[in-house]
């Protein structure tokens, strides 16, 4: 298992999707472990204290996409060991609370050494 520092840290891209699929916001953000951050989406502030125009995403569904990164906005996404978190939309005006866990299953390690060929 990891052992993580006060200097590690996880960069994500954050996509904010209207329900037709078109992206209403994107912005980057950093995590570090055991981090907790809410986006509250009519008031969005990122993990590092930027403010987020949200005015857009008012009265709106859609998806919220986050991707782990190597550098963002552009960077290739990340599989990190042991990534994991919880999501819960509220939508206090129709008394509605959706919630989910997200878990990233571990990679398998391990050297190739030998080829092998299938044969469908």
């Amino acid at each position: 298992m990891a052992v993580f520092t006060d200097s590690d840290f996880v960069d994500i891209h954050v996509q904010i999707l209207g329900e037709d699929c078109v992206e209403l916001r994107n912005f980057c953000d950093t995590l570090t472990p055991h981090d907790t951050h809410i986006y509250n989406f009519g008031d969005l502030v990122s993990n590092v204290g930027q403010d987020i125009e949200e005015g857009i995403l008012q009265g709106k569904e859609g998806i919220v996409v986050i991707t782990p990164v190597e550098d963002c906005p552009n960077g290739s996404a990340v599989a990190y060991h042991n990534l994991q978190g919880s999501l819960r939309v509220i939508d206090s005006s129709n008394i509605v609370d959706y919630g989910t866990n997200v878990y990233t299953r571990r990679p398998i390690q391990g050297e190739c050494t030998e080829s092998v060929t299938l044969f469908l």
